[in-house]
């Protein structure tokens, strides 16, 4: 005789195991959708570039744009976190193709190598630190419109108290 709790025990490890793959369906959709939302604001901010014959790149006219964006309402956060997080943490495979073009030209990184992974080394690091510093700025301005925030609602409550 079979016991019923093992039975329950199957069947709500599949129902689990259900869910999960819906989720990640639905997730991998959400991530799809997503990144073509970001995507979009590049290729705008690329038509941008070409037809006004801007002096910047059109990813980082791309960057403030989503900026834009995101700061005045028109895409909210939530419709970009997903894609974004994916895009960032397969970033890895962007320099898959830079590498291939390092082995490809030999000679000139023997000869000039020093100089790109000095560039290199010397980019990277100004990106990082203007990521952090940009990245200290906004969260304290977000600290202190939360306490803005909080005190408003505190002298709300207080208001409302005495009268």
């Amino acid at each position: 005789m079979r016991n019923p709790n093992i039975h329950l025990s199957l069947s709500f490890v599949a129902e689990k195991k259900l869910r999960l793959q819906q989720f990640c369906r639905q997730s991998w959709l959400h991530v799809l959708m997503q990144c073509a939302i970001i995507a979009a604001v590049w290729y705008c901010a690329a038509i941008l570039v070409e037809s006004l014959h801007l002096p910047v790149s059109s990813g980082v006219l791309g960057v403030f744009l989503m900026l834009i964006l995101l700061m005045s309402g028109a895409i909210k956060v939530n419709w970009v976190r997903l894609g974004a997080k994916f895009v960032l943490g397969e970033l890895v495979l962007m320099f898959i193709p830079l590498m291939m073009s390092i082995l490809q030209y030999k000679a000139l990184f023997i000869s000039k190598g020093w100089q790109l992974m000095l560039t290199i080394i010397l980019s990277t690091a100004m990106v990082m630190l203007s990521s952090a510093f940009t990245f200290i700025m906004v969260h304290r301005l977000q600290r202190r419109l939360h306490r803005h925030q909080i005190h408003k609602a505190q002298l709300n409550l207080k208001n409302n108290g005495n009268a």
